[in-house]
Order: C-alpha cells, then structure tokens, then sequence
C-alpha cells in the first residue's frame, strides 16, 4: 500500500496543523456561495496573491502569510515537515460534486500530507489505479484519457489496486499515481491536501516519518 498511501498516527504539530487548517477553512469562502469575503481575507490573502479556487478545491498558499502573526506557526511547520506552501482544501458535496473522478496531479510535487478537517465519515472512499506508466506521458493528468473511456467512468473493481477511508488518521497521498475520491453521503466533506517540496515519492516516505 505504501505505493499508494501511508497511514500516520497524529503528533502534536499533525494536530496543531490540522487546527490551522480548520481555522483557515472557516475563513475561507465558501465554493458554493463565493461568502463570506471578508475584508480581512482580502487584505491578508487576497493582496499577496495568496489565494487560489476551481469548482472543487480552494488553496492557500501559507508560505506568503508566516509574517502576519496569527499564522507564524506555520513558518516552523513548512520547514520541519519539508512542505512547498501550499494548503488545497478538497471538497466534495451534492451542491459541488460527490465525487473526484480519476486523476492524477502531474508536475513536480509526488505526494501531499493528507488531513481530515470537516465530514470525513468512513463512507467516503479513495481508490488508487494498478498503473505504472513511462516516463513521457507523466504530463496527462485523465486516467479515463490514458483507457479510451469516457471521462466521468469510474475506476472498475478489476482495476483498483487501494481503497482507503481518509478517516479519523493523517495519511499521505501519492499524487503522480491515479485515484479517484467518493463521497456518497449528503453531507460536506473537506479534506487538507498539503504538499510537500519534492518529486520523489520515495523522499515522501522519509518525510512521512517525521512527528
């Protein structure tokens, strides 16, 4: 499974970031209501080209903000657990979308520190792809492109190499290997995908062990 995904137990910097993280998100707009914009988040994040959104993630580049000092913790945090800066919050919800269909997160970052933050019940499941491809089609982020299907099919169970509930446990996610997240229920799921500074997957296994 470390191929895929590796489950942590929770130190207290993993807790301490997952409660910035929350403290984030709640100031966040939301995606589905673009509210509340705040002046705060407009001087702080907006003014430093700090803040990012699609349909269904919002981003935070933390690495911009370490100077203000309700996030200075964060400045430490980047440096000891080798992180780029980056915070996505990943949402899934009926009024955005249930599910992320398969794909991968081509470029320089292999994997992310994964951390659940709001609805991550046992319901919702990530499942990884048997896939190991060369090296010259690494750019193509589809895994329905790369198979000749239809983009909106599901990974098949003959094809599916992990399932994983990111649950009530950090984890880390290889990003360059196909996945697709499900999210049945009707509630909001929100989850922390926060990236490392590295290509190789490898190097995210040895910066999986810090606490």
């Amino acid at each position: 499974m470390d191929d895929y995904i590796i489950e942590l137990e929770w130190s207290d910097d993993l807790r301490l970031m997952q409660k910035l993280c929350k403290e984030l998100f709640a100031i966040t707009p939301s995606l589905v209501t673009n509210l509340p914009r705040t002046d705060h988040f407009k001087q702080i994040f907006e003014s430093r080209d700090a803040y990012f959104r699609s349909n269904m993630w919002n981003k935070i580049n933390v690495r911009k903000v370490v100077d203000v000092e309700e996030y200075k913790d964060w400045a430490r945090l980047i440096d000891k657990f080798n992180l780029y800066g980056d915070v996505l919050f990943f949402v899934t919800t009926p009024e955005i979308t249930p599910v992320f269909i398969p794909h991968r997160h081509p470029g320089e970052f292999a994997g992310a520190l994964m951390l659940p933050i709001i609805g991550t019940g046992a319901d919702s499941v990530t499942k990884y792809a048997h896939w190991h491809d060369p090296e010259e089609i690494k750019s193509i982020d589809s895994y329905n492109y790369m198979k000749g299907r239809p983009e909106q099919t599901l990974i098949p169970d003959e094809e599916v190499a992990v399932e994983y509930c990111l649950h009530e446990k950090p984890a880390v996610f290889n990003r360059h290997q196909f996945h697709q997240v499900y999210n049945p229920t009707e509630q909001l799921r929100v989850v922390a995908h926060i990236v490392y500074d590295t290509e190789s997957w490898e190097k995210c296994k040895e910066l999986s062990l810090i606490r």
